[in-house]
């Protein structure tokens, strides 16, 4: 079954997503205190390390979420979960399309996670704050 553009929009949306939150993932397993993790991401992108997101120019956003949800401890646990339950999606569509199958239902399941409260509640903590 052939994909419609949409569908491989969407694809291309929850592999970007997964490349963006790995590294925070992987930094907030071994950093976990706020401060040390923002030291800790910044490094990552002076390394380059977190390039995808410095070439999609959503460097500062990433690294805005990431302090965000460090600061409200929750958030990069739901972070987590939304980015573990997108992948186990994507997974579950790429074994449906490689048996001859559609995943048309699991791709707006993907879609409609992406664009849920959790995920955007990381995305809106990251537009610049309007402290003085």
């Amino acid at each position: 079954m052939e994909l419609s553009e949409a569908d491989r929009l969407c694809l291309a949306e929850a592999e970007s997503h997964g490349r963006l939150v790995a590294p925070i993932v992987r930094a907030g397993r071994e950093v976990p205190d706020g401060v040390a993790l923002k030291r800790h991401l910044d490094g990552m992108v002076r390394r380059g390390l977190l390039a995808d997101a410095g070439k999609s120019g959503s460097e500062a956003r990433v690294l805005a979420v990431a302090y965000e949800a460090t600061e409200a401890g929750l958030e990069l646990v739901r972070a987590v979960e939304v980015r573990d339950q997108a992948m186990q999606m994507l997974a579950q569509c790429r074994g449906a399309l490689a048996a001859g199958g559609s995943c048309e239902y699991r791709l707006s399941e993907i879609r409609e996670l992406l664009q849920g409260p959790r995920w955007w509640a990381l995305v809106k903590a990251a537009e610049p704050s309007k402290r003085h």
